[in-house]
């Protein structure tokens, strides 16, 4: 067992995905909950693997932002390695989502609000996320957005993939399906295929298949948000048209022009407090 591990009293498992598995623990001495992501065997016992990842986990460490998923420690012995993290009590934007169904327009752009600040941070630090998307949203109690899961993460300059792309295929960048050289803005465009699917009920590319949805995002324009809610203001379609570009000078060319592009539609189309009318609140609480 990894050195320092046996500090934490495991209480249950929140979930699961393709690098491990995470679960709620009690870290005694600080008397705190808090998230214990264990990598999956297979790759705990990966050294680069390992490497990059406790590489990454330093930057994600600097990620001092009330929009992200703070990191408190990074532990491994032998062929196992775990990613203690900040414990958010409320639940995934997936799972409001789900229960909720489509937002109204302030909502949803009262949550990307708080998850590009999530990611303006990471930016700022050198990392692209590579997998924004509801599922990696949380809202807290208090209606608090936070930007999470960064084990997909890599630094600004070395995202460069494989032949097989990373991510998931639903909010991939035409530029992430291709498997070229990455940076910020493709969590730019990933943001816009998670607003289009908060403000339409459904994302922009449905097919069956991964290959099919990927080679949607590649070639084919965006169907009109308009088309399918006709009740958004047109200053949201504008924006929502330039986050999903096909190329990534054609989009907001950072997380903060995107957060003062959001900001002005949304006082155009709602007011100076719209943001008092966004809260997801109510929704989140339901959930649980």
């Amino acid at each position: 067992m990894s050195a320092g591990i046996e500090d934490y009293e495991f209480k249950g498992t929140i979930g699961s995905g393709s690098t491990g598995t995470v679960y709620l623990a009690h870290q005694t001495e600080l008397d705190r909950d808090v998230a214990i992501k264990e990598l999956a065997p297979e790759l705990a016992a990966d050294p680069a693997f390992v490497k990059r990842f406790r590489a990454e986990a330093r930057i994600m460490a600097q990620l001092n932002s009330g929009n992200c998923v703070r990191i408190y420690d990074f532990l491994e012995a032998d062929d196992e390695a775990y990613l203690v993290s900040e414990f958010i009590d409320g639940a995934s934007l997936r799972e409001v989502v789900q229960s909720a169904g489509r937002l109204r327009p302030e909502q949803s752009l009262g949550v990307l609000k708080g998850a590009l600040m999530g990611l303006s941070r990471a930016h700022a630090v050198g990392l692209v996320h590579r997998d924004v998307k509801p599922e990696n949203v949380l809202v807290d109690q208090d209606g608090v957005s936070k930007l999470a899961d960064f084990g997909q993460a890599v630094a600004i300059g070395e995202a460069e993939l494989d032949s097989m792309p990373t991510g998931t295929a639903v909010y991939m960048s035409p530029e992430q399906v291709r498997g070229r050289k990455l940076d910020h803005r493709t969590d730019i465009y990933s943001c816009g295929v998670m607003l289009f699917e908060l403000l339409c009920g459904r994302p922009p590319f449905v097919a069956d298949g991964a290959r099919a949805v990927m080679r949607m995002h590649a070639v084919e324009a965006a169907p009109k948000a308009a088309d399918i809610n006709p009740d958004l203001p047109e200053g949201i379609s504008v924006m929502l048209k330039k986050a999903l570009a096909k190329t990534p000078a054609a989009r907001q060319q950072s997380a903060d022009e995107f957060l003062v592009e959001l900001e002005a539609t949304a006082v155009a189309a709602f007011g100076e407090d719209w943001e008092e009318r966004s809260s997801i609140k109510k929704l989140v609480l339901a959930v649980l």
